[in-house]
């Protein structure tokens, strides 16, 4: 659940944000960002605000799903709506469960919209850039919810995780960092005494 009170991000990080049904379609979003600022929005809720982000996304949709012929921009349903086209994804199949769908390259854009985590479908977390032990449990949570079982979970994590890797493995996290100086010099250090926090659900 989103806490109640405004947070400031100020080291390099990563969101993780999730739309889940389970066994049907599910999409996650991952958001590299330099430092952000959250605004409490409601009980379930935030506003996310970043000068500069690197954006992934992928989904897993069911034969069910993608027997509609909806682009994944097209979506009716947001736990299957991606605002790309297939032909910007990477197609993995596995056997009758469904397709993994993963983003070729990622893009550098600001972040400004209202994130949700209900505990249940839509889920918002954030994870130190550092750890990536953190990071791919994430990911592998996300894929438990959505059903889909070993070993096909740890292969689609692994999948993630690697092209994750590869598209910030062309510099456009080193252009963050630059583009991203001048916004966190004014962010405000952790208070004295704050405990250090690698993941949170804000």
């Amino acid at each position: 659940m989103l806490c109640v009170d405004d947070q400031v991000v100020s080291q390099p990080g990563i969101f993780v944000e999730s739309r889940v049904k389970p066994y049907v379609s599910s999409v996650l979003c991952l958001t590299l960002h330099c430092g952000a600022e959250l605004s409490h929005a409601g009980a379930q809720s935030a506003f996310v605000t970043s000068a500069a982000t690197v954006t992934f996304w992928c989904g897993f949709y069911s034969q069910n799903v993608l027997a509609r012929g909806f682009q994944p921009y097209d979506q009716p349903a947001a736990t299957a709506h991606m605002p790309l086209p297939f032909t910007a994804f990477e197609r993995h199949t596995f056997s009758d469960t469904g397709t993994l769908f993963i983003e070729r390259h990622a893009r550098t854009e600001q972040m400004r919209r209202l994130v949700v985590d209900d505990g249940h479908q839509r889920r918002f977390r954030s994870c130190a850039f550092e750890d990536t032990q953190l990071f791919a449990e994430e990911i592998s949570s996300f894929f438990g919810t959505a059903g889909i079982a070993q070993p096909l979970r740890a292969r689609a994590t692994a999948l993630v995780v690697a092209a994750h890797r590869r598209a910030l493995g062309d510099g456009q996290f080193a252009a963050l960092r630059a583009s991203s100086q001048s916004r966190l010099k004014s962010v405000r250090p952790p208070a004295d005494g704050e405990p250090p926090r690698s993941s949170r659900s804000f």
